[in-house]
């Protein structure tokens, strides 16, 4: 909450002055409740800029009869993401601090369909992608169908393809994973697959 109760300062941009009628809960007309039971953080927000960023919002607001339950419930997102979400939409920087926040941010986007969100959140995980954490994102960025994340876990993966295939990681890929990157066009000898493959079907008992 913003300190201080009055108007905004003259000196505030135009999404300054109206992310603080949100903080300071001038002219709010919607309030969710976010998190699990136990667990919750109450967010306000005015439904016109809502509907303005998000079509499921204006879906929700303008497009439909059913009544609107005040406030309304979300328990399949993260409260840290939700904030993320209303602060973007209110025109304000969106910090991520980590993978986690980034990727469950991702899907709070998703979810509501803030494109430009989802743009920013990959673009952030792109830079997190390494040799040693390629595998792991791989694996999320295709049940999330992040396609960006997604190429550039293939491209790091075939580029070091020496050092994941003799990872720990690798042998405790999925099967379709472990079809996939055998696919690739994997930067490393002959021998060196073979015996990746070698590794990853005698850790899952596979023939």
């Amino acid at each position: 909450m913003m300190k201080g109760a009055g108007r905004p300062r003259a000196h505030m941009t135009k999404s300054q002055k109206v992310d603080y009628f949100r903080v300071t809960g001038k002219l709010t007309d919607v309030n969710f409740l976010v998190g699990k039971e136990g667990s919750t953080s109450t967010f306000q927000a005015h439904k016109l800029i809502l509907a303005c960023c998000s079509p499921v919002f204006e879906e929700m607001f303008c497009l439909t009869s059913d009544p609107i339950s005040d406030p309304i419930r979300v328990t399949d997102v993260s409260k840290e993401s939700f904030q993320n979400l209303i602060e973007f939409v209110y025109g304000q920087n969106v910090y991520l601090k980590d993978l986690k926040t980034a990727m469950e941010t991702y899907k709070t986007a998703m979810k509501y369909k803030v494109k430009e969100l989802t743009t920013q959140t990959e673009l952030f995980i792109i830079k997190e992608v390494t040799p040693d954490s390629a595998l792991k994102i791989l694996q999320i960025a295709l049940k999330l169908k992040m396609r960006f994340v997604r190429e550039k876990c293939v491209n790091v993966i075939e580029q070091n393809a020496d050092r994941i295939l003799s990872s720990d990681d690798f042998i405790r890929l999925p099967r379709l994973i472990f079809d996939m990157v055998l696919k690739m066009k994997l930067k490393a000898s002959e021998m060196q697959i073979l015996y990746a493959v070698y590794r990853w079907k005698n850790a899952n008992n596979a023939c």
